[in-house]
């Protein structure tokens, strides 16, 4: 997972393979904010129903105050 290298949104998400050799996709986030920042990365997760994988809500970098929100359908 890496934040795509644009200067013009710092929004882009890809999402590569384990060795990073092919992208699986690429995602458009909205900006997220969180009133404290904590001193590691942190991601929360949505709920899903019983059987799927895990749903990422938000990311937020370390001790930052704004993040990544992802829609989850």
């Amino acid at each position: 997972m890496k934040l795509a290298d644009s200067d013009a949104d710092r929004r882009i998400l890809q999402l590569f393979n384990a060795d990073e050799s092919q992208l699986v996709t690429t995602i458009l986030a909205t900006a997220a904010y969180r009133p404290e920042p904590t001193g590691d990365t942190r991601f929360t997760f949505a709920e899903v129903p019983a059987g799927q994988p895990p749903a990422i809500s938000t990311w937020f970098y370390l001790g930052d105050n704004y993040g990544l929100q992802f829609s989850v359908r």
